[in-house]
């Protein structure tokens, strides 16, 4: 998943134009603190994925940690897997997790429909959770889940965790990505995929027949 904004230029998309100034912006160092390093790391996810005939929904939940003694505004951008087979999701909600509650954040779509923007605040030396869910429409028997926008961040995620449901009628389901563990539910089989030091090289492909 990508977590740094990109800009629009002319209707044609730049990317990672904003990158320069994230990485400075990441970098900031606390006055009151010695040695240059950066200041926010995106450091885990767990992302749960549900398949069921013509639908994927993905509900990620995302750490973030602030090592500066202010809390930080983080602008975000969180792109989709959109393509042929699969359509810009028809339901998002983004959420702040705390351990009190959750709060609702507000969200703009992207002009060319890829992605969302939106912005958290990190509470000062400690890690910020918050939660994105889509519904996505798709044809065919293949789901994507963007994972190699993660390198632009520049170092491995401490865990990623993926959970994935899909119905025990489906026949023969492959990953990009080897899971760790199958069990089998009432109506669905279950995979679970964890990766530590995780920097991944490619996106987290599912098909089946």
């Amino acid at each position: 998943m990508l977590l740094k904004q990109k800009e629009f230029l002319g209707g044609g998309t730049v990317l990672l134009l904003f990158a320069a100034f994230l990485i400075l912006f990441f970098q900031q160092t606390d006055p009151g603190k010695k040695g240059n390093s950066y200041s926010v790391r995106f450091v885990r996810e767990n992302v749960s994925i549900t398949i069921a005939p013509g639908l994927a929904e993905v509900s990620g939940c995302y750490f973030m940690n602030n090592a500066m003694t202010s809390t930080r505004p983080v602008p975000l951008y969180y792109p989709f897997p959109v393509s042929s087979t699969s359509t810009f999701p028809d339901s998002i909600a983004v959420f702040l997790i705390s351990p009190q509650d959750q709060k609702t954040i507000s969200f703009r779509i992207a002009a060319d429909r890829q992605g969302i923007y939106f912005s958290i605040f990190l509470f000062p030396q400690s890690t910020t959770e918050f939660q994105v869910y889509y519904r996505q429409r798709i044809e065919g028997k293949f789901v994507r889940y963007i994972l190699r926008s993660t390198r632009i961040w520049g170092y491995p995620l401490q865990e990623a965790k993926f959970v994935i449901r899909v119905p025990k009628s489906v026949e023969k389901v492959r990953f990009s990505l080897q899971p760790d563990l199958k069990t089998v539910e009432k109506n669905c089989i279950v995979y679970q995929i964890i990766r530590r030091n995780f920097l991944p090289k490619e996106d987290l492909l599912i098909w089946w027949q």
